[in-house]
């Protein structure tokens, strides 16, 4: 269970996991329980996002951030191929709510980007920094 990890962003990484879960039960789900499997994954990744946001330690940040990036890719391609299936097969319902989620994915995928792209300028600003002289007080 992903409370049980302490550390907010190992547990974004394993609340990710779990929306994966969620996924693959789409894939195989008949039409009916095929949306509810696709809200229950876009609600998983966005527990994750908001799970990432709670860490403190930028360099873990940045390390799970790529991760959820790569994983959000992989999904992002898992609900194309679900778009793309026959209307009979997965439900016009659950291709509509594929799409909104695809839109929701990417999103997550901006946001992550951003946060990985702030904590790179962030530590770049830190190793520009100056040393401070014997006596200094750094601020």
């Amino acid at each position: 269970h992903a409370r049980l990890v302490s550390n907010p962003v190992e547990r974004a990484k394993v609340q990710m996991e779990f929306a994966g879960r969620r996924l693959e039960e789409a894939k195989t789900a008949s039409p009916e329980h095929t949306i509810e499997a696709i809200q229950r994954f876009s609600k998983d990744v966005k527990v994750a996002q908001k799970t990432l946001k709670q860490g403190s330690d930028p360099v873990q940040i940045q390390a799970a951030a790529t991760v959820i990036a790569q994983k959000a890719q992989e999904y992002e391609e898992i609900l194309q191929e679900a778009k793309v299936r026959p209307g009979r097969e997965v439900g016009v319902a659950a291709i509509e709510e594929a799409e909104k989620t695809l839109k929701e994915l990417k999103e997550v995928k901006e946001e992550v980007a951003e946060a990985t792209n702030v904590l790179e300028e962030t530590d770049e600003v830190q190793k520009g920094d100056e040393p401070l002289e014997d006596g200094e007080v750094g601020l």
